[in-house]
């Protein structure tokens, strides 16, 4: 692969995260696990998000992963299809006994099960008046929780901040609009 964590710690980076995981071919190979460690070699914290695909059906690429990510995202269904529980803290203790150092699995507007050394959990999430469209959701979640744990965030608070983004994201049609400044702001 083309990634070269090293070029994103020399400007800055401090976290690599991976979205999509399962639509993504050209990681899908074992090429993927020496940038994840150059990206720890580098200094910056690892995170990956899969996605529902059809690719889903072989993912035997994405267990030697597991021990390398700081966090691995899915959300209930993804879970299931990767562990065949339905359940999200069996889910997620399945994917710590893969090797997952933190799993977060995200539970729509359920919230979320976070499972780390420090806190093993449902979060519920805000409640939302009125949902208009949930397309970018888990996304924005990912990015509030990263976010949250850049700024020294306890595990339980990013889950919290996690939720609270990915609530706004659905208030706005579109993946970005709810974060999207009025013209003229």
């Amino acid at each position: 692969t083309r990634l070269r964590p090293e070029a994103y710690a020399k400007v800055g980076a401090k976290w690599l995260h991976l979205a999509g995981y399962f639509v993504l071919p050209g990681l899908l190979t074992t090429a993927l696990a020496p940038v994840l460690a150059r990206a720890h070699a580098a200094g910056m914290r690892v995170s990956l998000d899969v996605v529902t695909s059809p690719a889903m059906d072989d993912s035997a690429p994405l267990w030697p992963l597991l021990p390398l990510l700081d966090v691995f995202f899915c959300n209930a269904h993804e879970g299931y299809r990767l562990t065949g529980h339905r359940d999200p803290e069996d889910i997620a203790t399945a994917l710590g006994e893969r090797g997952a150092r933190r799993a977060v699995v995200k539970l729509g507007a359920a919230g979320s099960y976070g499972w780390s050394p420090d806190f093993q959990g449902r979060v519920p999430a805000p409640e939302v008046r009125e949902v208009v469209d949930t397309t970018g959701a888990g996304d924005a979640f990912a990015a509030g929780f990263i976010a949250a744990r850049l700024r020294n965030a306890s595990f339980y608070s990013a889950l919290r901040v996690g939720n609270m983004t990915g609530a706004r994201a659905v208030t706005a049609l579109g993946a970005t609009a709810a974060f999207t400044p009025p013209a003229g702001a």
